[in-house]
């Protein structure tokens, strides 16, 4: 679910509570930049990260400090985050985390998230390779293949906030077969360093990311971003699914043209080729199997249109009756 977590704090009590841990229990890491003194585990997967404050070129104490960490990572011995990682699971290492470092569950509060990426592991039944060769836009952002990257992994920057990931989780982990990732694992996955769209998510502090609740709107969010994606299957030929018909379509002068076409395509197509389709069932489904444990305390429910939060709708969808809901 979550992968990466970003929690600051200027509260100088905090700061120099965790200074104190960190020198004693912590390694030193290479800053950001030369404004910031970090410390780690070691593997930089966890890190407190404290903003130096200047007076006449001397060092005098420090502006804030952040706490950087993947819940995920974490959970699984620091090796992998290829695996399932439910909402109850997630509440429980990053509780711990704070816990470990000298944070009490009531001061949660006074630790604003300021960056968040969040996510999931979908064994779609799908090629892999086709999969991601077929993921082109969200809405009319393209997605591009960055420098250096894994193999099959592309990225859409959406704003300047807000990037939105697509690839091959199993890819990435395909020389170590001990984890048991199946090479065809996709992972879908926001990351956000706004603080208007993490709010929009509901969550302030750390206090909500303890919040059950809270998960709800980080997969409604995850639904929403992938109904907006423009995914082919490229396996088909026919006019449609080629690059050059869309990127066509992108420059029309009509500024509907391309959602209009895009709607229009996954009306026509079968829904056993429509991988947008596919995709977004296994979603349903994996966010019913992550919640299951999460039930007996709190009913989840679950959109699956890009409408508010909020409406009944029921978590327990399968396979065969999910096409019902789409738009």
């Amino acid at each position: 679910m979550i992968d990466f977590i970003k929690a600051l704090t200027e509260n100088q009590t905090y700061i120099n509570r965790l200074l104190y841990y960190a020198e004693n229990n912590l390694q030193k890491h290479r800053p950001q930049n030369n404004n910031y003194n970090s410390y780690s585990t070691g593997s930089g997967r966890f890190r407190l990260e404290f903003r130096k404050i200047h007076k006449n070129g001397i060092h005098i104490g420090f502006r804030n400090v952040e706490i950087c960490f993947s819940p995920h990572y974490l959970f699984n011995n620091n090796l992998h985050n290829g695996n399932d990682f439910s909402p109850v699971q997630c509440i429980k290492v990053i509780t711990e985390t704070f816990i470990k470092i000298g944070i009490r569950v009531t001061e949660f509060r006074d630790f604003k998230i300021v960056n968040l990426e969040y996510g999931l592991n979908l064994n779609t039944g799908l090629q892999i390779e086709n999969l991601i060769s077929g993921i082109l836009y969200i809405k009319k952002t393209p997605f591009i293949v960055p420098h250096h990257a894994i193999e099959y992994f592309k990225i859409s920057k959406s704003t300047k906030y807000k990037e939105i990931k697509a690839y091959a989780k199993g890819l990435q982990f395909v020389e170590f077969p001990q984890y048991r990732i199946d090479r065809n694992i996709f992972r879908f996955e926001v990351k956000t360093k706004q603080s208007k769209n993490i709010k929009m998510l509901g969550i302030f502090t750390v206090t909500d990311l303890t919040n059950l609740h809270t998960y709800n709107y980080l997969f409604q969010s995850l639904i929403n971003e992938w109904q907006n994606v423009l995914i082919l299957n490229i396996n088909l030929k026919d006019t449609v699914n080629n690059c050059e018909f869309w990127s066509g379509i992108i420059s029309h002068e009509n500024r509907n043209k391309f959602r209009d076409e895009r709607q229009k395509y996954y009306k026509n197509i079968d829904l056993k080729d429509n991988y947008n389709h596919i995709v977004k069932c296994k979603m349903i489904d994996k966010i019913t199997s992550l919640t299951k444990d999460a039930n007996s305390t709190q009913k989840t429910f679950i959109e699956t249109t890009n409408e508010v939060l909020g409406k009944n709708y029921s978590l327990m969808i399968n396979l065969e009756n999910a096409f019902l809901l789409d738009t």
